[in-house]
């Protein structure tokens, strides 16, 4: 979405090309490709509903969505969790480097 909250405007958005499309699955990364249900740039109110997999009471989704310079694809995780979503209100310290790397090569796959 863009614009503001009190103005929002979905005229660019991110999502499936194709009607029908179902996530390949929670907890992995996603690459933006046509013909899958993903994050793909669509300007003038493009595109179409994407579908989810199967959804379970008690637990919590979380969609991650990158946020690179210029209208393009992006790639994307859902998180599906047990834990309760909290509120992160301040940090103490700034992360450190290791811990900014160390959570993106988990999700990829990487050791």
């Amino acid at each position: 979405m863009e614009g503001t909250a009190a103005a929002p405007s979905y005229t660019n958005n991110w999502r499936p090309y194709t009607s029908g499309l179902t996530l390949a699955g929670y907890n992995q990364f996603i690459a933006p490709v046509g013909g899958t249900a993903s994050a793909l740039y669509n300007s003038g109110s493009g595109g179409q509903s994407g579908l989810l997999p199967s959804r379970y009471k008690w637990r919590y989704y979380t969609f991650n969505i990158t946020d690179n310079a210029g209208p393009n694809n992006q790639t994307m995780s859902v998180l599906e969790t047990t834990y309760l979503p909290v509120k992160i209100t301040s940090l103490t310290q700034p992360a450190m480097e290791v811990a900014k790397v160390i959570p993106l090569m988990y999700l990829l796959g990487g050791r």
